[in-house]
C-alpha cells in the first residue's frame, strides 16, 4: 500500500515537473512532444483556414499581375438600371472569391507535403550539425522542402489562378482545358519559377519567424502567445512576399496562359518590353505583400494554437497514465 502511495506521488510530481517545463520552454516549439505527423496536420488545417481567409487579397494580385489581356468568360457590355449596376457590383466583390475552395482545400495539401519534408529535413539538418542555430536549421529546411513540395503544389496553383483570373469558371473546367490543349505538362506550368520563388520566400519565411521566435524566448522567458505569434507571422511573411515578388509575376503570367505552353523567357520578355519593365516586375508587390503578411500571420497563429492542443493532450495522457502506475 505505501509502495502504491510512494508511486503515485512520484508520478503526480513527474507530472508537474512536465507541466512546469512546458511553462518556462519559453518561445520554443514543443519539438520532443510533437511529431513530423502533427505538424503535417496543424500545417495543413492552418493552411486551408488562412488561404480561405485571404483569398480575396490573392485574387486581387492575381489579377493586377495577369494583365488586362486575359479573356473574361463573363464580361458583358449592357446598359444597367441602378438595380442592375448594384447587382453587378455584388457579382465583382463575389467574385474575389471565385475557385476558394479549391484554393483552401489546395492549399492545406500543398502545405501538408511542404511539412512532411520539413519535419524530416529539420531532424536531418539537427542530426549532421547539432550547434546549427534554429534560424540556420529552418532556413536550410525551409529551402529544402519549398523546392520538394513544389511537385504538389504548382498544378493546384496553375488551376486556381486561371479561375481567379476568370479563364475558366472553376478548377475542373481548368484542369480538363489545360490537360486537353497542353497535356498533363500544361498543369505544371511555372515549375521553374515557382521553385525560384518558394525556394527563397519558404527559407526567408521560416528563419525570420524562428529567429523571432527565439529572441521572443530569450528576452521574455516564455512561449509566445496568440498576438505574438500573428506579429511575428506577419513581419515574416511581408518580409519574404516582397522580395520574391518579381518570381510571382512571371509564374502568374506563364500560368494565366498555360494552355499554350509559355516559356519562362517568353514571360520574362513580355514584361521587359512593357513601359516600365522594372515597375512590371513588382505589379502587385502591396497586395501580395499586405496578403502574404495576413496570410502568414493567420497560418502560425492556428499553426502553434493546434500544436499547443495536441501537446496539451500528450502532456496530460502521460500525466494520466502516471498517475494510474
Amino acid at each position: 500500500m505505501r509502495f502504491r502511495r510512494k508511486a503515485r506521488v512520484q508520478a503526480l510530481s513527474t507530472a508537474k515537473e512536465i507541466q512546469l517545463a512546458a511553462g518556462n520552454a519559453g518561445s520554443a516549439p514543443p519539438k520532443a512532444t510533437t511529431s513530423a505527423l502533427d505538424e503535417t496536420i496543424a500545417g495543413g488545417i492552418a493552411r486551408a483556414g488562412s488561404q480561405g481567409t485571404i483569398h480575396p487579397l490573392d485574387t486581387v494580385k492575381v489579377r493586377m499581375q495577369a494583365g488586362s489581356d486575359i479573356p473574361d468568360y463573363f464580361g458583358r457590355t449592357r446598359q444597367l438600371s441602378i438595380r442592375g449596376q448594384c447587382q453587378v457590383h455584388a457579382k465583382k466583390f463575389a467574385s474575389l472569391y471565385r475557385g476558394v475552395f479549391g484554393a483552401a482545400s489546395g492549399a492545406g495539401i500543398a502545405i501538408g507535403a511542404y511539412f512532411a519534408l520539413y519535419s524530416w529535413t529539420k531532424k536531418v539538418v539537427r542530426k549532421i550539425d547539432p550547434n546549427r542555430g534554429s534560424g540556420s536549421v529552418a532556413f536550410v529546411s525551409g529551402a529544402i522542402a519549398g523546392a520538394g513540395s513544389c511537385v504538389v503544389k504548382v498544378p493546384i496553383a496553375v488551376c486556381i489562378r486561371s479561375v481567379q483570373a476568370k479563364v475558366f469558371p472553376n478548377v475542373l473546367v481548368a484542369a480538363r482545358s489545360i490537360t486537353k490543349k497542353a497535356g498533363p505538362r500544361g498543369l505544371f506550368t511555372g515549375f521553374l519559377p515557382t521553385v525560384f520563388e518558394d525556394v527563397p520566400d519558404m527559407a526567408v519565411k521560416f528563419a525570420v519567424y524562428e529567429t523571432l521566435r527565439t529572441i521572443h524566448g530569450r528576452v521574455f522567458d516564455r512561449r509566445t502567445n496568440t498576438q505574438e505569434d500573428l506579429l511575428i507571422g506577419g513581419i515574416a511573411g511581408a518580409t519574404s512576399a516582397a522580395a520574391t515578388t518579381p518570381w510571382d509575376v512571371v509564374k502568374t503570367r506563364m500560368m494565366c496562359s498555360a494552355s499554350t505552353r509559355p516559356s519562362v523567357r517568353a514571360a520574362i520578355g513580355q514584361i521587359m518590353a512593357s513601359k516600365h519593365p522594372v515597375k512590371g516586375f513588382f505589379l502587385g508587390v502591396g497586395p501580395r505583400s499586405i496578403s502574404s503578411g495576413i496570410h502568414t500571420a493567420i497560418f502560425f497563429c492556428f499553426y502553434e494554437a493546434i500544436l499547443r492542443a495536441a501537446t496539451q493532450t500528450r502532456e496530460q495522457q502521460i500525466v494520466n497514465s502516471a498517475a494510474a502506475e
